[in-house]
């Protein structure tokens, strides 16, 4: 199975170093894999520019980012679904019915979770 890591969850792995080795190595004895979007990738680093994180913390976003699979937006079944997230979540969808008032969704939080529904 194939779990693709939020901003947040990244953001929590950089706050405790030892964060990464326990979650590496809790997924390398399971048949979890672990991965980010590219999304994700922009945001922390958007992040860490924001907030000028000095160079030992950059150096430990670097790392983190290395060690996981890094998941393409630009792919054909991510457009698609990010079309059908985007409509859905407007109540727009033309064929499926949403019970549910309108929610807003961050862009990013759409790119995300298209990515993780096409793969």
């Amino acid at each position: 199975m194939q779990v693709i890591y939020d901003t947040n969850i990244l953001l929590q792995i950089l706050r405790n170093p030892d964060s990464v080795a326990i979650v590496q190595s809790k997924l390398s004895s399971s048949d979890i894999d672990g991965c980010i979007s590219i999304v994700t990738v922009a945001e922390i680093r958007s992040l860490a520019f924001q907030f000028q994180w000095g160079n030992v913390r950059q150096d430990r976003m670097e790392e983190a980012i290395l060690s996981l699979p890094v998941l393409d937006i630009s792919v054909p079944e991510v457009l698609d679904r990010y079309v059908e997230i985007d409509c859905y979540s407007k109540g727009k969808h033309p064929t499926l019915d949403s019970e549910f008032s309108a929610i807003k969704m961050g862009k990013n939080d759409l790119w995300i979770a298209a990515t993780a529904s096409a793969y």
